[in-house]
């Protein structure tokens, strides 16, 4: 941990360790702190295990040469490494933006601090080679222990790989003993290897954070969508058929209460045109001091909106049976209802929320094309891959045939790159399909469950 290393006392006072209560900003720590004992080489307390830590990872997109990276091209895996589509992105995995966080965090430490000045100087080029090196390890191998969430490196631990379907062991952090515990689940052999449970990965994650795909079928497999495309491509699709915008559903998802702060003036002066963009809607309640137009803000508005419609990782994500997530369907569903429905249903949401019932599904709150447009929003995403028909099979029978002839540890970034963008274009026309033979009613029921208690429904978030 950030806490134990060499230069604890400096990341402390950077607010780089767990007591910052920033989980970036620890795993920042982190990435120093491990630089910085890889630097000091036998001198420092963790010099054995960090002898014993990969010196490479050629299996992570991050080393991979751009050719390589051509292969992933708009997979969610590469679009999350490099921070395309993730402009609404609150939570994210190692590793993700290396560049933007070095450049924001790392850097200025490392120059400001005395002790490390010298010893990694942020501008020169082995230094940034290290970092890279530093942040591929914390990916691959770090752990999140303890009701405190502390990131850290875990001897041993790290040792144990993972096998979709095979795990044997549990590993826990036992608060009272105070210690790190790995405790068999099922019986181990003599010789038998111990497997652990990195958790529900797609393949495309499982390369993104670890360099490698499972080349059996990996139930997990799934394609993404970005929060930012779907509300992009939901504002194309009412262009389209002529419209208005709806800016609280802007691709940011951060205009929520502004937007409603606009409708209750309207509601209660008769003022405010619904369809007023963010900072009109603004202004017109800025100049309106009535307590009672502010008070409606409550009653139009649920308290958790956006928590409970937009994910916290800043991605839709759609099952390999392809079956979306809740969340999608009722952000695109929103979307596609006329201003005064729009409204309407958001009262009706907030009343549910009030009194604990579940929502229900009136005829008119199935908004017309709402199928139609889910379908606008697919076929944008295959569209960002940018393949021909040809290509698309070239992929797939490079895909098929690498899980045939090959393990994990043996295939290629050609062959891991054709079975993440085979797996998520599966997926894909496996929703069309979905979509497709689902009624527009059955699917706005599938929507609703959104608002239901989180203890009652199963949320993913990557």
């Amino acid at each position: 941990m950030p806490s134990t290393c060499s230069i604890a006392k400096e990341l402390r006072e950077a607010q780089l360790t767990n007591e910052s209560l920033s989980r970036h900003a620890e795993l920042s720590g982190l990435t120093i702190a491990l630089m910085y004992e890889a630097c000091l080489a036998e001198e420092s307390r963790w010099a054995g295990y960090i002898a014993f830590l990969p010196k490479s990872c050629p299996g992570l997109p991050l080393f991979w040469a751009a050719e390589d990276l051509q292969r992933l091209k708009s997979s969610s895996a590469l679009d999350k490494m490099t921070g395309r589509g993730c402009s609404y992105t609150r939570s994210m995995e190692q590793p993700s933006e290396a560049a933007q966080r070095y450049a924001a965090t790392v850097a200025p430490f490392l120059k400001s601090c005395t002790r490390t000045a010298d010893v990694l100087p942020p501008s020169n080029m082995s230094t940034q080679a290290l970092y890279l090196w530093a942040i591929a390890i914390i990916s691959s191998y770090s752990f999140t222990i303890g009701s405190d969430r502390f990131q850290a490196m875990v001897p041993v631990w790290d040792a144990v790989n993972h096998v979709t379907g095979q795990c044997n062991t549990r590993l826990h952090h036992c608060a009272e003993l105070g210690a790190l515990q790995m405790i068999a689940t099922a019986h181990i052999a003599k010789g038998q290897q111990v497997v652990n449970d990195f958790g529900p990965l797609s393949n495309g994650e499982l390369l993104r954070r670890y360099g490698f795909v499972e080349c059996s079928d990996n139930p997990h497999d799934c394609v993404e969508l970005s929060v930012e495309d779907v509300m992009q491509n939901c504002e194309q699709w009412r262009a389209m058929h002529a419209q208005q915008p709806l800016p609280m559903l802007n691709a940011s998802g951060k205009n929520l209460s502004r937007i409603a702060d606009g409708e209750a003036k309207r509601q209660v002066a008769g003022k405010c045109s619904v369809s007023a963009s963010a900072s009109t809607a603004a202004s017109d309640l800025a100049s309106c001091s009535s307590r009672q137009a502010r008070s409606k803000v409550a009653s139009v508005i649920p308290t958790a909106w956006q928590e409970r419609l937009f994910p916290r990782c800043g991605w839709f994500w759609v099952s390999a049976a392809g079956v979306p997530e809740p969340r999608l369907l009722e952000a695109v569903r929103l979307h596609c209802l006329p201003e005064q429905d729009f409204w309407r249903v958001l009262r009706r949401l907030s009343a549910c929320q009030r009194s604990g019932d579940a929502p229900t599904c009136e005829a008119r709150d199935v908004p017309a094309g709402f199928r139609e447009c889910l379908q606008f929003v697919v076929r944008a995403r295959r569209e960002q891959f940018g393949l021909s028909g040809d290509q698309s099979k070239s992929i797939h029978e490079t895909a098929a045939h690498a899980k045939r002839a090959g393990s994990s540890a043996t295939l290629g970034n050609e062959q891991a790159g054709s079975i993440v963008v085979s797996g998520e274009l599966h997926c894909l026309d496996k929703l069309d399909k979905y979509i497709s033979s689902t009624s527009p009613e059955s699917l706005v029921q599938q929507s609703l469950t959104v608002w239901l208690k989180r203890k009652s429904r199963k949320q993913k978030d990557i």
